[in-house]
């Protein structure tokens, strides 16, 4: 396994954090398109962005930073859940005969469908949410709902997972309720959100309540918490999960964030809004490498927008003023600098720090270096000396030739001259790259070096 020891000349925060600026959010730009659109936001870089459409036949993509939208167009009846493990390599859930996987390799240039899940081909399932836990095991959740709500409905839902990469996919649970009445308990829904904690621990979730599994999704615990709607759900570490959604009494009027610390055993209400009329936490987003975050909701019969902000993983939350933009659908934070919301209007907001709000200019000076690679080619053991002499967070990936990451982590916050050691002892001879991400209060810069491992 490759291990990263870091040689300071002062002491280093070992733990890669952010510090997000107040600030305020300000409309960008809309999607240019009156119909009504229902996805997924993502941002796969500071500028490319992606927008699903769970009732048309199209995504819309960004490659300016939101300022504007275009549609393109795929052979599905819609596109629902959306997740890129990296800047090239992303997966779209879509409406096809049996629920469709569309993945991309080259950064969303080109969609082509990978996998077809199980629903079975009168059905136009889908896969409403993933999740990768490293650059190897992933999961897809998703399925379908068909039926007179009345009268009788069919359930079919499944879970796939791929343990290459998202190269190959295999349904590791599908279920399936023909004809069901949905009217003496609370239907049973498709799944439409996942995250693990690592390769067996996990939680699943259809629309009210959720599951904890603990064989890496091939079987279901007891339903828990079957009266609470889940929206979002987040992994902040091992141990530690974040859910929003809300409490149905005799309407779901009780906006709610439930935190767990132990794996999902046991739940702690760290947010509540209760109100005689609707409110509930729709999205989730933490800022990477950061204990900041953002939750986005609505309450009140008008759909008036409910945003609130943590700077502890979840633990605290408080209101943050907001412009009057309602019916808030999503949230995405590709780094402490960009963050967007979409409306159900179709408005597409950013995140302006207050640094670069006020104009004030904190970007890292000019003669800032990595120095030094020693030696190269290599034995086993790199050292690379960082120069900087302003305060910045670095974040680093060892990648073989062709781009596929191998290792990474936090290295901490540096300042002044630094050392990192790489130990490759247990890898073979070839070139390595080493991608090092420099994080300054109002920019971030990347380093590639070329490495040549010899034995």
């Amino acid at each position: 396994m490759l291990r990263l020891i870091v040689i300071v000349i002062i002491a280093l925060t070992i733990r890669m954090t952010y510090v997000l600026a107040q600030g305020r959010w300000v409309q960008q730009s809309s999607l240019p398109t009156r119909d009504f659109v229902w996805g997924q936001l993502w941002f796969n870089s500071s500028t490319s962005g992606w927008y699903t459409d769970l009732i048309h036949s199209r995504i819309w993509h960004t490659s300016d930073g939101g300022e504007n939208w275009t549609a393109i167009q795929l052979n599905v009846e819609g596109t629902s859940g959306i997740f890129f493990k990296d800047e090239s390599h992303g997966w779209i859930g879509a409406y096809v005969p049996g629920g469709g996987i569309f993945s991309t390799v080259n950064g969303g240039d080109d969609w082509e469908l990978q996998a077809v899940g199980p629903y079975g081909d009168i059905y136009l399932g889908s896969f409403r949410d993933f999740y990768f836990l490293n650059e190897s095991v992933g999961w897809a959740v998703g399925g379908e709902t068909w039926g007179i709500d009345d009268e009788y409905i069919t359930i079919k839902r499944a879970v796939m997972q791929t343990l290459n990469g998202g190269e190959d996919w295999s349904v590791i649970l599908f279920e399936e309720w023909e004809n069901e009445s949905p009217q003496d308990s609370i239907p049973i829904r498709e799944f439409k959100h996942v995250a693990f904690a690592d390769s067996l621990n996990g939680i699943i979730a259809p629309a009210p309540g959720f599951y904890v599994t603990e064989d890496g999704g091939e079987s279901l615990g007891q339903l828990q918490y079957p009266d609470f709607y889940v929206y979002d759900i987040v992994c902040i570490d091992n141990e530690d999960y974040l859910l929003a959604g809300g409490r149905v009494q005799r309407r779901l009027n009780q906006a709610q964030i439930l935190k767990s610390r132990n794996g999902g055993a046991v739940w702690d209400t760290v947010y509540s809004l209760v109100s005689d009329e609707t409110s509930f936490i729709a999205e989730l987003a933490m800022v990477p490498g950061s204990e900041d975050g953002w939750a986005i909701g609505s309450r009140d019969n008008d759909f008036s927008p409910l945003v609130l902000k943590t700077t502890n993983s979840g633990d605290e939350w408080e209101n943050v003023e907001f412009p009057n933009f309602n019916d808030l659908m999503d949230i995405f934070f590709f780094d402490s600098l960009n963050g967007w919301i979409i409306t159900l209007d179709n408005e597409i907001l950013s995140y302006e720090p207050e640094n670069k709000m006020d104009g004030n200019d904190q970007s890292p000076p000019t003669g800032f270096s990595f120095v030094q690679v020693y030696p190269n080619p290599f034995n086993c053991i790199v050292s690379i000396e960082v120069n900087t002499s302003q305060s910045c967070s670095v974040f680093w990936q060892l990648l073989t030739s062709n781009g596929r990451i191998l290792q990474n982590g936090n290295a901490g916050t540096f300042i002044g001259t630094n050392n990192l050691y790489l130990n490759l002892r247990s890898f073979p001879a070839g070139e390595y790259y080493c991608h090092l991400t420099m994080s300054y209060p109002l920019e971030i810069k990347h380093q590639v070096i070329g490495l040549s491992l010899v034995k």
